[in-house]
């Protein structure tokens, strides 16, 4: 999915992504048990597809949450809101939510959230189950950020 897709199913909460999830994993095993899946990993550990069935799945399944600034909606008015060093190259600058969670989340492929800034924390990750990689390089997290329990395959 690219962003705006991400950001909008994201938002509908998770029993909505995780039927969404479920359903890319299941589409991967379909493919798989009629032999038309065909990927390899990158040096990254990306998958890459070598047919066009499993290069349209890989796309469809991937999250993007890259290069976003998500802060709390209840952040008090009074504060000053200092932008990040890269908010010029934000592709979305601004995104207000109630909150930053992921919590019980399944990312059945690459789940990107490089470049973002998670502004006034809590982001809650716990439980959350990366199925591919994961991607926080120059992620920001100004507040706590909860890892617990959660699982990182990688493509296992």
């Amino acid at each position: 999915m690219n962003r705006d897709e991400s950001i909008k199913l994201w938002q509908q909460g998770k029993d909505a992504w995780n039927k969404w999830a479920n359903a890319m994993l299941a589409e991967r095993q379909r493919l798989e048990d009629a032999g038309k899946w065909d990927a390899e990993k990158d040096r990254l550990g990306r998958l890459a597809g070598k047919n066009p069935a499993t290069e349209k799945w890989l796309a469809e399944a991937s999250a993007d949450f890259s290069f976003l600034w998500l802060r709390l909606n209840d952040q008090p008015q009074e504060r000053e809101i200092t932008e990040p060093e890269n908010a010029s190259q934000l592709k979305s600058k601004l995104l207000d939510v109630d909150n930053i969670d992921f919590d019980g989340f399944l990312f059945p492929a690459d789940a990107d959230f490089s470049n973002s800034w998670l502004d006034c924390g809590p982001a809650d990750f716990s439980s959350t189950t990366f199925s591919g990689p994961a991607y926080f390089s120059s992620t920001t997290f100004s507040g706590d950020a909860d890892f617990s329990s959660t699982t990182f395959s990688g493509y296992a």
